[in-house]
């Protein structure tokens, strides 16, 4: 107990800091848990609809995007019915769709992957916030705010100042009470976005060989999901 409290008592800002993305990633998959408690096993993450356009994409586009994967065809093009089985030139949003595969592989279906996906990826979103903002000094409940504002502001800056636009609505569906189910944008291309920033930061400040390798690559992969994001 003592070895306990005295962890405890030298990791409290750690440890402050792992509770707020446990809770931020709770709080995303809120709609899920909402889902899965009213619903039970009939939950399903995807849906039919014509009053969420984030909610269409997930349930014809990226969820056939990340199956694809699945079966091997990472070139393939969800969008196209000639490509839809055999590999494309058009690689699409793949760096952004393989972590929702990998996901799948994980949890053993598609769907189940949609859902822990809003847990995992914006708890991860948040400890990349925190680690960046604290390698250049910045104080932990700055940090703390900063993360939680880029996580959350986002799923609302598309509405305010109006309850509803453009097919989404604050307080979503009679399944999705809330709107933050939004993968994979802009919950992991946003993660690239995040890590691109802070290599570039830590690239001009104490630039290195492999880390300018290392930033090249995330930079590349940051810019392509982005126009997604974007569209």
């Amino acid at each position: 107990m003592y070895n306990l409290l005295s962890f405890a008592n030298d990791n409290k800002e750690k440890i402050l800091v792992f509770l707020f993305a446990v809770s931020i990633g709770l709080i995303i998959a809120l709609p899920h848990l909402y889902g899965i408690y009213k619903l039970g096993a009939k939950y399903t993450p995807f849906k039919i609809t014509d009053r969420l356009q984030y909610m269409r994409d997930e349930t014809y586009v990226y969820s056939a995007q990340a199956r694809q994967i699945l079966q091997g065809h990472i070139r393939g093009d969800a969008y196209t019915w000639e490509y839809h089985n055999s590999p494309s030139p058009f690689v699409s949003e793949v760096a952004s769709i393989i972590p929702i595969s990998f996901m799948s592989l994980i949890t053993g279906s598609v769907e189940s992957a949609f859902i822990v996906s809003d847990f995992i990826f914006p708890l991860a979103l948040f400890l990349i916030i925190i680690w960046g903002l604290k390698k250049f000094n910045i104080k932990n409940h700055l940090a703390i705010l900063c993360a939680t504002a880029a996580i959350i502001i986002p799923n609302f800056s598309s509405l305010i100042p109006y309850f509803e636009k453009d097919g989404f609505l604050w307080t979503g569906t009679t399944g999705d009470p809330l709107l933050f189910s939004r993968t994979p944008h802009p919950q992991i291309s946003t993660i690239f976005l995040f890590v691109s920033i802070f290599l570039t930061a830590l690239v001009i400040t104490k630039p290195k060989k492999n880390l300018v390798y290392l930033w090249s690559v995330i930079l590349g992969i940051s810019i392509y999901s982005s126009l997604f994001v974007s569209s």
